[in-house]
């Protein structure tokens, strides 16, 4: 009997490609999240604290320095 590797190829391609998706898709997000950080630090620097959220991060995160 002939085995055929035709199945594992169709599947393997189909979890690289599924998986590659997930990368580029996750990445996305984290920039997302980044830029979300980003604008809330500097909502809080310019409120003086009222305001978005500490920079527990540290400054190098955003690269920007805020002025009032």
């Amino acid at each position: 009997m002939k085995y055929d590797l035709s199945r594992e190829i169709v599947i393997a391609v189909a979890a690289i490609l599924f998986f590659s998706g997930l990368d580029v898709y996750l990445k996305s997000e984290e920039k997302a999240e980044s830029k979300n950080y980003c604008e809330m630090v500097q909502i809080n620097k310019v409120s003086e604290g009222d305001f978005g959220w500490p920079d527990y991060k540290g400054r190098d995160q955003c690269g920007v320095e805020v002025s009032k």
